[in-house]
């Protein structure tokens, strides 16, 4: 075939190709490159009208408790350490750890030979010293030393010199005794008179050396006394200041007062007690109540009160909450951690508690009744803006939000997470809950159950 017949078929092919297109276009079956834009526009709105199922929460008014969460450590209402005043052998040891303890009750005693020996010396040498006033009982008021039997023979010698004196005098004037007799009177005279004076310096001296003796005696008795190592002895004040403790939370009978218990023994019998360097034998407790140190950030300086009540919640007891309230806030604000010291006393009669433990604490600041709450899966992140879908005449509309706390509706597995939101909403506005990943602005949608 020559090359001319090969080009008029072609170009015959290609008549017929475009007649082709040429009906088809006329019948619009086939449409040309410049209307596709159209056509996906039509698409697209055809698509929008359609509405996207969704579910929906109601806003909700609730209480919301104002709170600061922080954690801390227990301590008891007391925690003293007893160290025995004197050094010796520990001969006996009478409790041991966890034991109660009345105030002034025994822990241990010290070996008292030496102690008791002590004493005995003391008591003689009292004795000693007494007896050279003719006493068996030191006087316990200011004492006349004239009844003293050295001082009332000077006395009687100074009267009988005194007579002597005034006699020969007499008789001197009258020129019946010589000079030398009348000086010799006098001269007795003086000398009565100064070992009167003596005699009572002397019985002084004695009453004076007495009392100090009845002062080593008692040292001597103290000491011994203090073989037996005691608990402490409250004072009114404390007693007083424990009880106040469980106050407002827990009301106390009169006759209950503070308990000591023995936290810990650092001693054993046959040990050697030195006084220096002290050595501490026990520590002891009171731990029907209890103090949680701890600190907030420096911002809750304004909102933490005395008084305001706090929560702890231990590992020990995970589902169990102990209330408390706080007694104590310190004045400064700590340079290097920029945080609040505070006190929470923790009513513990049942001594579930324990002095040293470690506790999550919500102190409850303040209280809103008004405050307006979302289901937390309602929430909507994105780009560092918060926001959720409010359902309004059939359509989505966001509405940016803060998100201020977070609280748990229900319990066990119905249990829900809320949360406290501000911004342009109102109780029983409708949420979208699911299905925000398909919505933006005026997006129609179906509520779903």
């Amino acid at each position: 075939m020559t090359a001319r017949s090969w080009s008029k078929r072609l170009w015959a092919g290609i008549g017929i190709a475009a007649t082709v297109v040429a009906i088809l276009v006329g019948a619009g079956l086939l449409s040309l490159a410049g209307d596709r834009p159209s056509q996906s526009a039509s698409a697209a709105a055809a698509t929008a009208s359609v509405p996207v199922p969704v579910t929906v929460a109601p806003v909700t008014a609730r209480l919301v408790e104002r709170s600061i969460h922080a954690v801390g450590s227990l301590y008891g209402i007391a925690e003293i350490t007893v160290t025995p005043k004197i050094e010796g052998v520990v001969t006996k040891v009478l409790r041991d750890v966890g034991d109660e303890v009345e105030q002034n009750g025994v822990l241990m005693e010290i070996e008292d030979t030496y102690y008791r020996l002590a004493v005995q010396e003391a008591e003689r040498a009292l004795e000693l010293e007494l007896a050279k006033l003719g006493l068996k009982n030191l006087p316990e008021s200011e004492w006349n030393v004239d009844v003293v039997p050295m001082v009332v023979r000077a006395r009687s010698d100074l009267n009988e010199a005194e007579q002597r004196y005034r006699r020969a005098k007499s008789l001197y004037n009258s020129k019946a005794l010589s000079q030398e007799e009348m000086d010799r009177a006098q001269r007795d005279y003086e000398v009565a008179t100064a070992a009167r004076d003596q005699a009572v310096l002397e019985a002084q001296t004695t009453l004076a050396a007495a009392r100090y003796r009845h002062a080593t005696l008692e040292t001597a008795r103290q000491k011994l006394e203090e073989t037996k190592v005691r608990a402490p002895v409250l004072s009114k004040e404390q007693i007083e200041a424990a009880r106040a403790a469980f106050a407002p939370l827990v009301s106390l009978p009169e006759d209950i007062s503070p308990k000591f218990f023995v936290a810990q023994r650092l001693v054993t019998e046959g040990e050697m007690i030195r006084a220096f360097p002290s050595v501490p034998a026990y520590k002891l407790v009171i731990d029907q109540a209890l103090k949680l140190i701890t600190s907030v950030p420096e911002r809750y300086l304004a909102e933490v009160k005395v008084g305001q009540t706090a929560r702890l919640q231990v590992e020990a007891y995970p589902n169990e909450i102990f209330v408390g309230r706080v007694s104590r806030i310190t004045p400064i604000v700590d340079r290097t951690s920029r945080t609040l010291w505070l006190e929470i006393l923790v009513p513990n009669l049942d001594r579930r508690l324990k002095a040293g433990g470690f506790a999550d604490v919500t102190i409850i600041t303040a209280s809103q009744t008004e405050a307006l709450t979302v289901p937390e899966e309602a929430l909507v992140r994105f780009a560092g803006v918060t926001k959720v879908f409010v359902v309004r005449d059939g359509k989505a509309s966001p509405v940016e939000v803060r998100v201020q706390s977070r609280i748990t509706v229900g319990s066990g597995d119905q249990a829900e997470n809320w949360v406290e939101v501000t911004g342009a909403l109102s109780a029983g506005d409708l949420v979208v809950t699911t299905g925000q990943t398909k919505l933006v602005a005026d997006t129609p949608v179906q509520v779903r159950r």
